[in-house]
């Protein structure tokens, strides 16, 4: 029974068998096989990510619906000195913080991964929402596999357009991927029932609730693992419906024009973002985090500082120098460009 459930997870969240990406960050370029997603589904972990797409195609694909754009709000007390308020303490002539914990809506959240849930079975597309540690993620598992990361990542783009959504992250975030590529790999998407017990139907005396990485009902309770797998094999999407959904999207034109920027030079525009911008860019993100969002994150603080798009675009590109997210032999790539510039479209 174990095996069975094990190999029935492994065939859902199939992907790269090459490289995974690990919890923490890290990318760990070994073999996934039924081991890797065994030792997943173990209380010991290590819990993974998987890369869903090969070259141009890919096995699945998540929208994930982030809490840091719907954040309502921070709650902050420092280990140190016990103030509430947003700060950098200093003890024993050291450095600590900024300290704070993020608030997010996630009622609201939930709103909205229900009506892309809905979208998309309007299309004959089922999905699955998964609670995660800052949000939700909708994921949709095709009946022919792999297919085309094209077909997959517009299909999610046009439900969410639908929506008058503009999401942080759809994957596959690529089309195409590999060698010969400006991306290898593409990006990886934790994985959800880490250490998940596994049994019979149910959830068993001894099972305890994750905090969060668990598939949900249209209450939010959530549903055990074996349970969900029986659904999900149900329900797979057919690849005539997801095409069809795919014809429909359109890449929206871009709302803000960004000039040339020469003539602004970033150690001057540095000097003027606020304590929070000017923590990110210096900082670059929290432990664990990822570097797209810190970006993300600066391009909108950035904004409400009132700088000109043009301006917030110099000091992207110099944080991004600093983190060295898009940077080939100390030069920022083509595709980092564009990365950035959508970065501070969004934020406008």
């Amino acid at each position: 029974m174990r095996d069975r459930i094990i190999t029935r997870f492994a065939f859902l969240f199939g992907g790269r068998q090459d490289v995974y990406g690990g919890w923490d960050g890290y990318q760990k370029k070994e073999q996934v096989d039924f081991d890797t997603f065994a030792r997943h589904l173990s209380s010991d972990g290590p819990h993974i990510g998987i890369y869903p797409s090969v070259a141009d195609t890919a096995f699945w694909g998540c929208i994930d619906i982030d809490g840091k754009d719907f954040d309502i709000g921070r709650m902050m007390e420092c280990d140190n000195c016990g103030e509430v308020e947003e700060h950098t303490c200093h003890l024993d002539g050291e450095e600590y913080g900024p300290w704070w914990q993020e608030l997010y809506d996630f009622d609201t959240m939930f709103v909205l991964a229900r009506n892309l849930q809905t979208v998309l079975d309007v299309q004959s597309v089922s999905a699955h929402i998964e609670r995660s540690r800052n949000g939700f993620h909708v994921w949709v598992f095709p009946e022919q596999r792999p297919i085309l990361a094209s077909t997959m990542r517009r299909a999610l783009m046009a439900a969410c357009a639908a929506l008058d959504y503009n999401p942080n992250e759809v994957n596959p975030k690529q089309e195409i991927v590999g060698d010969d590529q400006r991306v290898k790999y593409g990006n990886y998407v934790r994985l959800p029932y880490p250490g998940a017990a596994i049994g019979p139907p149910g959830l068993p005396d001894n099972f305890v609730v994750p905090q969060y990485r668990y598939m949900v009902d249209i209450n939010q309770h959530p549903i055990d693992l074996e349970s969900w797998l029986d659904e999900a094999e149900e329900s797979l999407a057919r690849t005539e419906d997801l095409e069809y959904l795919a014809s429909l999207w359109t890449p929206p034109a871009p709302s803000v024009r960004i000039d040339d920027t020469k003539g602004l030079h970033a150690p001057n525009l540095v000097d003027m973002l606020s304590g929070m911008a000017y923590t990110i860019w210096r900082d670059g993100p929290l432990p664990g985090g990822d570097r797209s969002k810190a970006l993300a994150k600066l391009a909108h603080k950035c904004y409400d500082s009132k700088f000109t798009p043009e301006a917030t675009l110099v000091v992207l590109r110099s944080a991004n120098e600093r983190w060295g997210k898009w940077m080939e032999d100390g030069v920022l790539t083509e595709h980092g460009e564009k990365q950035l510039r959508r970065m501070v479209e969004n934020a406008y």
